[in-house]
């Protein structure tokens, strides 16, 4: 009899400490829930695309205490100061009687260690332009953001005179973050202009 008693006591010890243990799971669980609830809410917000946080390093990570500390990353990525207008002369040519002149103008946002620039080179012939090419690319390190251009959806407009225009160099900046020790990668597509 006291065996029996032993092994019921036993069996009731066992399924204490599993509940105990399954409590604390749930919480846990709960706990990401919350910040991934809290986390697609800043994204609707800033109009971001929550993607898999695996498609970015680890070493790219940006480490956040609270949702709100991600939230003013962002914020504060949207507000970098954009430098634009810089020509550059290239070459120019004759050809008939005509000139032909190339001229490559960039927009560029700084990012710290990084920055993305945004190019448009173009041709014109006399004062018309005849010819636009846009892209876009990183350069350098941007901590927690990798940039993928997407120059086949670039394009541009030109002014009713054909004498100058506006590039518009599509990309899309991929972000990794860890809030709280749960990695979160999202997504955001960005349009960057070259006024010619």
């Amino acid at each position: 009899m006291k065996s029996f008693k032993g092994l019921i006591s036993l069996a009731l010890l066992v399924s204490m400490l599993s509940f105990g243990f399954d409590s604390f799971k749930v919480a846990a669980a709960t706990n990401d829930e919350i910040i991934n609830s809290e986390v697609k809410e800043v994204a609707e917000r800033n109009d971001l695309e929550i993607v898999d946080p695996n498609l970015i390093p680890k070493d790219q990570m940006v480490d956040f205490d609270t949702v709100e500390e991600f939230e003013k990353f962002i914020k504060e990525d949207e507000n970098v100061i954009i430098e634009a207008d810089q020509i550059e002369n290239n070459s120019i040519s004759l050809f008939a009687k005509a000139k032909e002149s190339k001229k490559l103008y960039k927009t560029i946002e700084y990012n710290g260690t990084g920055k993305i620039e945004a190019y448009a080179r173009v041709t014109r012939k006399g004062k018309k332009v005849t010819n636009v090419v846009v892209w876009s690319e990183q350069i350098g390190i941007i901590f927690g953001i990798t940039y993928t251009p997407n120059d086949t959806a670039s394009y541009y407009n030109l002014n009713s005179k054909k004498t100058g225009g506006t590039a518009y160099a599509k990309g899309s900046k991929l972000y990794g973050a860890s809030i709280q020790g749960q990695p979160v990668g999202y997504k955001k597509s960005v349009t960057y202009k070259v006024k010619f």
